[in-house]
């Protein structure tokens, strides 16, 4: 004799009747094969922190260069056959000291990746101008020279110099990347998309674009310090443009001083000069008056 359905038996049979009915969508498969991704995401974002540390231990640390890690995911080749599924790595790499790259590479394995971006990173380095405090507390404390805005697709990037003890005030992306050039204080804005590696080409697209005072003074025929960013905010303050202003209007007025007494210097007087010429005198009254109430102001 058969079990009576009690209530639990029919929720059962009528899950197992949706179930069959949706296991063919491909919405349901894809359901199945995002939730595998995510698993083997998880299970490889542990693997991350081992193959950091065993970077460090055998290649970075020995050579002077630091590593992050700052994007790892699987992709999917489709070609003839199916689709091949790669790790994609992108690594930022520099020595502390100014020099840093970035390198994206993708292979079979999380590790053969990584290690082929880092290799590219250290192909192609990168060297940055940094300022450094007068009088730190702390030996080696830098910063930027001037502020500086990038845009790489719908990624956009703002930085500006930031005084001592100011820090790394930006996102962790950003602030691995400023490690690795050594850079201890910064103020840095990231608007846009978040897309990690667009992030980084815009990071260094806008470090790149950031030039040394001492180019800027040879560019302009200036001198260091007129090029400097504290030295411009005091030139371009209201009271140092009032007295550019007074200067050049002085010195408008002197040069007609100078022109008045020359031409009356270089005419003869008026009493060798021929009687037709003499009338022509009475115009140089009004030059002389004006010469001396600019005289009298």
């Amino acid at each position: 004799m058969a079990a009576p359905l009690v209530p639990c038996s029919l929720f059962s049979a009528a899950a197992a009747a949706n179930l069959r009915s949706i296991s063919g969508s491909m919405m349901f498969k894809a359901s199945l094969s995002r939730q595998a991704f995510v698993t083997d995401y998880l299970t490889d974002a542990g693997q991350i922190f081992d193959l950091k540390e065993e970077l460090t231990q055998e290649d970075d640390v020995r050579k002077g260069w630091t590593v992050h890690i700052i994007d790892v995911r699987r992709v999917i080749k489709v070609t003839k056959r199916g689709g091949v599924m790669r790790v994609s790595a992108l690594v930022v790499a520099g020595d502390g000291n100014g020099t840093a790259s970035y390198g994206k590479a993708r292979a079979e394995e999380m590790s053969d990746a990584v290690s082929k971006a880092f290799r590219k990173a250290k192909a192609n380095p990168f060297y940055v101008e940094r300022y450094f405090y007068p009088k730190p507390l702390f030996p080696g404390d830098n910063t930027i020279f001037f502020p500086a805005k990038a845009k790489v697709s719908a990624s956009k990037v703002e930085m500006w110099p930031g005084s001592q003890f100011t820090g790394l005030r930006c996102n962790k992306t950003v602030m691995q990347i400023m490690d690795c050039f050594g850079i201890s204080d910064i103020n840095v804005k990231t608007r846009g998309s978040r897309n990690k590696t667009n992030m980084v080409k815009a990071v260094f697209k806008g470090l790149s674009s950031i030039r040394t005072p001492w180019e800027i003074a040879a560019a302009r025929g200036l001198s260091y310090r007129e090029v400097t960013y504290a030295e411009r905010r005091a030139m371009n303050s209201p009271t140092q443009r009032n007295k550019r202003i007074r200067a050049m209007a002085d010195e408008r007025r002197a040069a007609e001083r100078r022109e008045v007494l020359t031409s009356l210097q270089s005419d003869p007087p008026t009493s060798q000069l021929p009687a037709a010429e003499v009338e022509g005198a009475a115009e140089a009254v009004p030059v002389l008056s004006r010469w001396h109430k600019s005289e009298s102001e």
